[in-house]
Order: C-alpha cells, then structure tokens, then sequence
C-alpha cells in the first residue's frame, strides 16, 4: 500500500486577489454590453413586429374587402368595405356597415411604439367591397411609425399596395 502524503500548497499555487478581481470586471463589462445589445435588439424588434401587424392589418382589410367577405353585417345592414382606422397608440379593423362601423379587432402598439405625428382625426383606410378603390383620410397616405430604437415609414397607393420606404 502506498503512502498518501498530505499535499502542501506553496505561496505561488492559486489565485491572487488582483487576478480575481481583473477576472470579474471582465465578467462585468461582457455581461454589460450584452445587456445593452439585448435591450437594443429587443426594441428594434418590437417596431419591426408592430409594423408588420399594422401591415398584416392592412392587407387583411384588403383582401376581405376584394373577396367581398360580408358575413359581419347583421339584419338588414348594408356592407360597404373595411376601415383601418390609424390613431397614436393604436389600430383598429373596422367593417362598414350602412353608415356604422363593426369592430373586428382594435390592436395597441407595443409599449414605446406610436404613430408619428398624429392627425385628428385618425388615419383611416378605407376599401370598399363594390368598387373596390381605397381610400386614405386624411389623403396624406405617409404613414410613420416611431420607436425608441428608429421610425418604420411606407405609403398605401390607390390599388392598396403598401410599399416601404427607406
């Protein structure tokens, strides 16, 4: 059976206290700017995903209204085509019907996320069922949406189509 001798730990063997702390400010500062860059992806996100809901919203409104889907109007209402109606903190899906509108879905913006410049009244998209035109009120179809980490802007042309811009 072989001895097992008891090691000795000499001076030199382990950490010093200038290395621990060296190490954990590295720590510290890593950890730091992947915070930050998370906080900053996570907001850039947040405007990406309210403008495509906003878009996705839009484009709904449109193909209902091209597919003349007019199972929403009760008794003896007349459907007409679908409003988007565009205001500081939110949006809402409406349906015409003889004059009033139907609520289908109203959708807050994520929270650091508004429409740039408000008018009053809000910002309403129109597409009517027989014709088939769309309509934008007030007739400024630039349409911005601001967020902490930027602003997202696009247009509606006469067909509907919503085209982003730089």
């Amino acid at each position: 059976m072989k001895n097992k001798t008891a090691r000795k730990f000499s001076p030199s063997e382990g950490f010093t206290l200038i290395e621990l702390v060296v190490a954990f400010s590295i720590m510290a500062i890593l950890g730091t700017v992947g915070i930050a860059s998370f906080v900053s992806y996570s907001r850039s996100q947040s405007l990406q995903q309210a403008t495509n809901d906003l878009t996705m919203t839009i484009n709904t409104a449109r193909a209902k209204s091209l597919a003349q889907v007019s199972n929403i109007c009760s008794g003896s209402g007349v459907f007409n085509g679908y409003d988007v109606v565009i205001s500081t903190n939110s949006y809402n899906l409406n349906a015409e019907c003889s004059g009033s509108n139907v609520l289908i879905k109203s959708t807050p913006f994520p929270t650091g996320v508004s429409l740039h410049n408000p008018p009053s009244p809000p910002i309403t998209i129109t597409f009517a069922v027989l014709s088939g035109g769309v309509t934008v009120t007030p007739t400024a179809a630039n349409i911005q949406i601001d967020g902490v980490s930027g602003s997202k802007k696009f247009t509606i042309d006469s067909g509907g189509n919503i085209q982003f811009q730089p």
